[in-house]
């Protein structure tokens, strides 16, 4: 089968989720294509990231006029190359992919990745996100098929779009020998991670100022935000004592996290947030804001803490921190949760069976562990703790 991916957001989350599928698709025997266009936060590498096997074509999507004109090359390509499935990845990936193919490809199977879909944003006027809306209608005459990254994401897309069929198939991760069940890290200082891109939908003001509270209470607690972006909220970030580390290769986001000791979201808005599984990955507690995408993860009180304002956030910082036990306990749940939820085989099967109603027999979930397996695993874990 041929399979072609077309991404215009190649970075984090988004990045992540092509890179595991496009792969996967490779070693189920695919021929597979990736056509992307670069951000300033793409990795200067991207290429390494990919197998071999995998074809990248880079396609200029930067600024107005090469939008604009990106319809015409984006044409082409699938003409070109007359894939059996095409799946755009973000919203003005899905946008420019599907309006691209009108009239053309009528035998192709076309799914949209939105990867938290442009009317979520809680940073838009209700106009302009009537407008996202109703963009998204018009590229909706091209017959395709929606799949959401979380339940928040399929709820709306299901309130707005509803002449389309809309799959629910949640992000995963890699879950590699460096994932593994790790105590939780000791030592005089207290370290508060993060990762992503800095802007409105990550909350950097939130963070900065739960940072400044956190401060006042006297005990050794360090902030990190591993990434970069809008330079106004980088320096309030850092006037609060918060280190920005700049754009980081994936290894070493996973060694930063493994360093820290809590996962801090203080998002607005989020589709499904691979970096919080990451974290997730590593063994490490979440507080994380209660907005769509991270109540898809976190299970309060469970698998993790969420919060509404700042000051509950930092209630819940300093609640792990002074109980170790309540922390250990809220990250094992979740690092079990994770192993059955979040798995690249689960990942990789469901859209197997997507595109070939027979799965290929290499993406099963038929050897991973059952749900009475893992609750018993997980009782085991937290009794060694009493």
């Amino acid at each position: 089968m041929k399979v072609m991916h077309i991404v215009e957001a190649t970075a984090t989350g988004t990045l992540s989720m092509v890179v595991l599928l496009a792969n996967g698709q490779v070693e189920a025997g695919h021929s597979v294509e990736v056509v992307y266009s670069l951000r300033p936060e793409s990795p200067t590498d991207i290429s390494i990231l990919f197998r071999p096997e995998v074809s990248l074509n880079i396609v200029n999507l930067r600024g107005p006029i090469n939008k604009l004109t990106g319809f015409a090359r984006v044409r082409r390509l699938l003409l070109g190359s007359a894939p059996d499935a095409v799946f755009m990845h973000s919203s003005f990936a899905g946008f420019i992919g599907r309006v691209a193919a009108f009239g053309v490809l009528k035998e192709t199977k076309f799914y949209y990745i939105p990867h938290c879909i442009s009317f979520m944003r809680a940073d838009i006027s209700g106009l302009k996100k009537w407008i996202f809306v109703l963009l998204e209608m018009i590229a909706s005459l091209k017959k395709s098929e929606f799949l959401a990254c979380s339940e928040s994401e399929r709820n709306k897309i299901e309130n707005y779009i509803r002449f389309r069929n809309c799959r629910l198939i949640e992000n995963a991760v890699d879950f590699s020998d460096a994932f593994d069940w790790k105590e939780p890290m000791s030592g005089a200082t207290q370290t508060v991670v993060t990762v992503g891109h800095i802007r409105e939908q990550k909350g950097p003001r939130e963070f900065a100022r739960i940072a400044a509270r956190a401060r006042d209470t006297g005990m050794n607690i360090s902030f990190l935000w591993i990434g970069d972006g809008d330079a106004t909220f980088r320096d309030e970030l850092e006037a609060e004592g918060v280190t920005v580390t700049g754009w980081m290769s994936r290894p070493n986001v996973i060694e930063q996290l493994k360093r820290a000791n809590i996962y801090l979201s203080t998002s607005h808005w989020e589709g499904m947030p691979v970096a919080m599984i990451e974290a997730i990955g590593v063994s490490l507690p979440i507080v994380a804001s209660k907005c769509d995408g991270n109540v898809d993860v976190v299970d309060h009180g469970r698998t993790g803490l969420l919060f509404d304002v700042v000051e509950e956030a930092g209630e819940a910082l300093l609640s792990l921190i002074k109980n170790p036990m309540f922390a250990r306990k809220l990250a094992s749940a979740a690092w079990i949760d994770s192993k059955r939820r979040f798995n690249r085989e689960r990942y990789l099967a469901e859209f197997s069976q997507l595109v070939q109603p027979t799965a290929h027999p290499k993406f099963s979930n038929e050897n991973m562990l059952d749900r009475p397996q893992l609750d018993g695993a997980l009782t085991r874990s937290l009794e060694n703790d009493e």
